[in-house]
């Protein structure tokens, strides 16, 4: 997965490879914020986790 952001230490590019057959996160970032975005790594993954309970059919195009 690749996501550019703006982060309070300025933009970054962050790059993320699961490798489910190791257990492994693999995330490389560039830019004036990567660092930021490696520290905080952990809770970005958390919140692009899918997410428990009812699931949205995907012609649904209702906001949660």
């Amino acid at each position: 997965m690749w996501r550019a952001f703006r982060t309070p230490c300025g933009r970054g590019t962050l790059h993320v490879t699961a490798r489910p057959a190791d257990g492994e996160v693999v995330a490389t970032a560039w830019g004036e914020g990567a660092d930021w975005l490696l520290e905080r790594l952990p809770v970005l993954l958390v919140a692009r986790a899918p997410r428990f309970g009812p699931r949205l059919a995907p012609n649904d195009h209702r906001r949660r």
